[in-house]
């Protein structure tokens, strides 16, 4: 794997901000087995005691790595996750929270081709393949929010064999988004030597030197003797590799013993030979026999008072667990209750919180554990069929574009055929359902974002372009927000209007038929600052950072749906709807499943299956009869 690292600016960011990145390649034949390890990390807000966290969140990830030599790199991979997960949850009960919702960071292990990752919070990962940009990181739990429980942190994993060439790219916020703007992350396709990356450097000195972040650029590569270490330093603007960049050969490696010292430096100096006396043994002498006997009996009190004290400790524990199992035993049987009285939303209410009372047991790994396992997984039997779960076996496949060395992002329906376009690519796929055959319309830019009006399919393009596709014929036309530095994360269209989302902003633009915009929140309501995704039927809906669904009205807040269900929404990346269609469809990769609900939060179905182990983005018939998923390179239908 050759390595190269950038650091952009670190002493020009915030005071409360740090970042870091950590290569730790193998040294030695055991940890060769292991093969190399990666970590990128950032953490906002930052407090003065958490100056090293980053560094700790890397020595304890990499000890655990390439502790147990027996293991496979996956299962050494796992078992980091689940160390840094109890580092975390101990700093949380120390009473360090601050950092909670405040860091991102990255993982990752190289061996073989075979690629591990994991990440928490905003980690941008892109594959470059082939001329492609492939967003892999996409699918990870907790995608683009920041998880409120310590033990959850880094709760899932991804797994993918590289082949030769391909290309990492990982990314802190501030530096993907500024690389996205200028759209040049297809430019570092070519960096493969020291030159290369100081022609790519240099010919952006001035707009690099405005930004703070990392970049680490990792090329899978057979045979490299020689890696490299660039980290940015803002100095001068004279000369990007004089000050802006500065170039080291040595890859970084965590050197514990040069932070302790040296622990084994003799310290040599004169003794004096001490004189020899003969005294007479212990024993023989009374007063020395009396003070060990008490010294016995001291030993003797404080070993009993600790065995009591602990002893009581686990009393109140268990008295403690005992409570919490009884209150989800109650649960239990008042849900049952409900189900005789055919109150199935109640019951399922009922059921759910004993299922997080039990799960709370197991989580903290009390004396009841056993119990309360055997407990939650009778509560799963009877929350499955009440959420009206439906496991799909084998989805039905519409289409593959893995002949097509085409990597699709988002898909959308329009006039009985499906078109699917990669953020990242040129390109526009129009996919025919009934003959199940793809065709290529070639673009002259990418498309951010896009949806079907009535007659044509309008695509939006950075910074402020909106492209018409209609009958294979294009036509340009130029949105003007009412506001400066806006940064477009959605589009939706209600009745011939476009509304942008600005989630950095939390402020909603509408464009009217005639071109002119204009904000539609009105002053004083709550905005969805951060929100993940947006749908319109008359109503918008959001999904809030937190999970929630909120719905607007006429410019104002209205409400937060309550819904009742199993498993819960942990990280979902979509709502959708229009006024055709009488539900909520919510996407949430990690679960691999998609949600129906009422509009008033009750469920409908939720289709999941193994299958949809990569799902990016999904479409549903203007008849509401089918449902589009896009999983990796694959189309998959469901018939509803």
């Amino acid at each position: 794997m050759q390595v190269f690292e950038l650091h952009f600016n670190p002493k020009k960011v915030k005071e409360e901000t740090a970042f870091d990145s950590f290569c730790f390649e193998a040294e030695n034949a055991r940890e060769k087995k292991m093969g190399d390890l990666y970590m990128v990390g950032q953490l906002s807000n930052l407090l003065p005691q958490n100056s090293g966290f980053l560094q700790e969140l890397a020595s304890v990830i990499k000890k655990e790595y390439y502790l147990g030599f027996q293991r496979t790199p996956e299962q050494s991979f796992k078992e980091s996750l689940k160390k840094v997960n109890e580092f975390l949850a101990n700093t949380s009960k120390n009473g360090n929270v601050s950092w909670m919702g405040n860091l991102d960071f990255g993982i990752f292990s190289f061996k073989d081709f075979i690629l591990n990752f994991s990440r928490a919070g905003f980690i941008k990962i892109l594959l470059l393949r082939d001329g492609q940009i492939i967003d892999i990181g996409s699918n990870l739990e907790f995608q683009d929010t920041k998880p409120s429980y310590p033990s959850k942190i880094f709760s899932n994993m991804a797994k993918g064999k590289l082949v030769l060439g391909d290309r990492l790219i990982i990314l802190t916020q501030d530096v993907f988004e500024f690389f996205t703007s200028e759209n040049i992350i297809k430019d570092l396709s070519w960096v493969s030597s020291e030159s290369s990356l100081k022609e790519f450097l240099k010919s952006r000195e001035k707009a690099l030197s405005e930004i703070s972040g990392i970049c680490l650029l990792l090329i899978a590569s057979e045979d490299i003797k020689e890696k490299k270490q660039i980290k940015g330093k803002k100095i001068k603007f004279q000369n990007p590799l004089k000050g802006l960049f500065k170039i080291n050969r040595k890859l970084f490696s965590f050197n514990f013993f040069s932070f302790l010292g040296n622990p084994l430096r003799p310290l040599v100096r004169k003794i004096a030979l001490p004189k020899i006396s003969i005294k007479k043994p212990f024993f023989l002498s009374k007063p020395t026999l009396k003070r060990n006997i008490i010294l016995v009996l001291a030993l003797i009190f404080i070993l009993s008072l600790g065995y009591f004290v602990f002893k009581g400790e686990r009393e109140e524990e268990l008295k403690r667990a005992q409570l919490i199992l009884e209150e989800a035993q109650r649960e239990k049987i008042q849900a049952e209750s409900f189900l005789i009285l055919m109150d199935k939303e109640k019951a399922n209410s009922s059921f759910q919180e004993a299922w997080i009372l039990t799960s709370s047991l197991i989580e903290d790994q009390t004396l009841l554990r056993k119990e309360a396992l055997i407990l939650r997984n009778s509560l799963e039997e009877e929350l499955l069929p009440l959420n009206n779960i439906e496991d799909i076996l084998e989805p039905e496949l519409l289409f593959s574009f893995e002949d097509e060395k085409f990597f699709p992002q988002k898909i959308l329906d329009f006039n009985s055929n499906l078109y699917l376009f990669n953020p990242y690519s040129l390109g526009l796929y129009e996919l025919k359902k009934t003959e199940r055959a793809s065709s290529l319309f070639e673009t002259s830019s990418n498309f951010k974002l896009a949806v079907a009006l009535s007659d044509s399919i309008v695509f939006f393009s950075k910074p402020n372009i909106l492209l018409f596709f209609k009958d294979g014929e294009w036509s340009k036309e130029f949105v003007l927000p009412p506001y400066l530095e806006f940064n477009f994360s959605k589009m939706v269209t209600y009745n011939s209007n476009l509304y942008f989302f600005d989630a950095k902003k939390g402020e909603i633009t509408k464009r009217l038929k005639s071109g002119l915009t204009e904000l539609w929140l009105k002053s004083g309501t709550k905005k969805p600052i951060d929100a993940k995704s947006m749908a319109i039927d008359g109503n918008i809906w959001t999904i809030s950072k937190e999970n929630k669904i909120e719905r607007y009205r006429g410019g104002e807040y209205q409400e937060t749906l309550e819904i009742i269900l199993f498993p819960y929404l942990e990280s979902p990346t979509k709502i959708w709807t229009s006024l055709l269609h009488p539900y909520l469809y919510i996407l949430e990769p990690s679960r691999k499943r998609i949600v129906v609900l009422t509009k008033q939060g009750k469920i409908v179905k939720q289709y999941q299956s193994d299958k949809f182990n990569s799902l990016l983005d999904f479409s549903v018939s203007p008849d509401n009869k089918t449902i589009w998923l896009l999983n990796g390179q694959k189309v998959y239908q469901i018939k509803l």
